[in-house]
């Protein structure tokens, strides 16, 4: 799990779900329109399962049904989603680092 701490004298931007969902997108050079498709392509896999996680992270008390409303998921897929995810960050340094710039564009946009 990334953790956040604010930092004194620097002002962060609020994060939304669909500045989320745009970061990732554009991070992953696709639109909304195709991530919520049926389309299981990996180049669409991946950005669902980041935009999944990310939307848990930051919003903890969003439920796991309006997560899985982008890309038309499932529940079950949504944790499957975060499940992937956190996997990933523990064992890929690369991951981890797409990520830290994913959050960065996140605070920045």
């Amino acid at each position: 799990m990334i953790s956040y701490m604010a930092i004194p004298g620097i002002q962060t931007t609020e994060i939304t779900k669909d500045k989320v969902i745009n970061v990732v997108c554009r991070y992953y050079d696709t639109d909304r329109e195709t991530l919520d498709t049926t389309r299981r392509d990996r180049k669409l896999i991946l950005p669902r399962q980041i935009i999944h996680y990310l939307l848990r992270e930051h919003f903890p008390k969003m439920s796991l049904e309006k997560i899985g409303a982008v890309g038309n998921k499932h529940y079950a897929t949504v944790l499957n989603s975060i499940r992937v995810i956190q996997n990933y960050l523990e064992t890929d340094r690369n991951f981890r680092r797409q990520m830290k710039q994913i959050e960065n564009n996140l605070e920045s946009f």
